[in-house]
């Protein structure tokens, strides 16, 4: 059983990309990062999102998140139960955020894409990055 302490949003950061004006259609490849920091009664979830210049072909934004979620965990032992579930609960969160901040800023809302994390380990996407549980004391 885990139950969610809350999140904070540690790093935010957005410029528009003058470069891009004009352009219609854009291919957006997000670089999403997940950091896990486990001791035996609470877990800290860390995920980053970064969309840089470094495209395919040019992005109206570039971005960077970094939004940390707190974790108490009661009687659960299955670490990869752990990590889709935190994975589940403070990725939403991720995603109102960013597309809240494209929102204000004038442009059309950017939605991160959704990610099934039951299924994430079978499938290779490299610009989404999961990292192995660690107990760090």
């Amino acid at each position: 059983m885990i139950k969610f302490l809350g999140y904070k949003v540690s790093d935010m950061s957005f410029r528009l990309n003058g470069e891009a004006q004009g352009e219609k259609n854009f291919q957006i490849n997000p670089k999403i990062r997940f950091d896990i920091k486990k001791d035996p009664q609470s877990l800290l979830m860390t995920i980053t999102v970064v969309v840089d210049k470094n495209q395919p072909t040019p992005v109206p934004f570039e971005l960077n998140l970094v939004l940390t979620g707190s974790f108490e965990i009661k009687d659960e032992n299955n670490l990869e139960s752990l990590r889709i579930r935190t994975s589940s609960v403070l990725f939403p969160y991720v995603r109102l955020t960013v597309s809240s901040l494209t929102s204000i800023a004038g442009i059309p809302p950017y939605y991160l894409p959704m990610i099934d994390f039951e299924s994430h380990a079978e499938h290779k996407n490299e610009s989404v990055i999961i990292r192995p549980l660690e107990n760090l004391d």
